[in-house]
């Protein structure tokens, strides 16, 4: 979502951690520089059938969550497509299960449209889910080994938002790509453009030599796998312990 300086951080007198003092996992909008974008190009860099009309519409995918609808940034049904719970109480199996049904449509329609302008932006906006997903603010994972960081927590977006636990409303400072302009990306945008470049791979590859659901499927199971210690919204909120929504 295209968020806003954190006006509570200036009432304490802290310097507010706005987008334009580094990279984030956001979309260009005027002085908010480029996020995803840069994780795109990054993650496709040296890959032969990316060319450049190839690129503009992978750029184009990976922003059309951001920029399709303003509407859209707080509706539950959307969240999937940033990696994030749709309700505060939402069990984390529930919003796994969204968002690699929402990766798994978004690959097929892909695949039908092949390696056209329109497949390409279909795989563009399935890194965009798959890059928040390493984004600390939509998920907290455990380091793992072997490309494998099992998901711990996914994080709830909401206006209300305030618990540590959660998204940040309207800017979150863990949201970081890099900590500042043109600078090395961190650990986990790192982890995100090695995942994006392993999906690319798997797309074209499957446009070349259809392999079948299972491959999509490993690749979930080794990017958006739940871990065994992972925690929910009911270890953390009194209301989930009662049944809230």
């Amino acid at each position: 979502m295209i968020r806003t300086p954190d006006a509570q951080a200036r009432r304490r007198g802290e310097a507010p951690a706005t987008p334009d003092r580094g990279e984030h996992f956001v979309v260009r909008s005027g002085p908010i520089p480029e996020g995803h974008e840069r994780l795109t190009r990054d993650a496709a860099a040296g890959l032969a059938a990316i060319g450049p009309a190839q690129m503009s519409a992978l750029i184009a995918g990976v922003r059309r969550p951001y920029t399709e609808s303003i509407r859209n940034h707080l509706i539950p049904a959307q969240q999937r497509r940033h990696a994030l719970r749709a309700s505060l109480c939402q069990p984390l199996a529930a919003a796994l299960s969204e968002m690699r049904n929402h990766l798994a449509s978004l690959h097929a329609r892909a695949l039908a449209a092949g390696p056209s302008a329109t497949g390409f932006g279909l795989a563009g906006e399935a890194l965009h889910l798959i890059q928040d997903s390493y984004s600390p603010a939509h998920v907290a994972r455990s380091r793992g080994a072997a490309g494998r960081h099992p998901i711990t927590y996914i994080r709830y977006y909401g206006l209300t938002t305030s618990s540590p636990q959660e998204h940040q409303f309207p800017f979150d400072r863990r949201d970081l790509v890099a900590p500042v302009l043109g600078g090395p990306l961190n650990g986990w945008a790192r982890e995100a453009v090695r995942a994006s470049r392993e999906y690319l791979a798997l797309i074209l590859r499957e446009w070349r030599a259809p392999a079948g659901p299972a491959a999509l499927r490993a690749y979930m199971d080794r990017q958006l796998s739940l871990s065994a210690s992972h925690t929910e919204p009911r270890d953390h909120h009194f209301t989930c312990r009662l049944g809230r929504r």
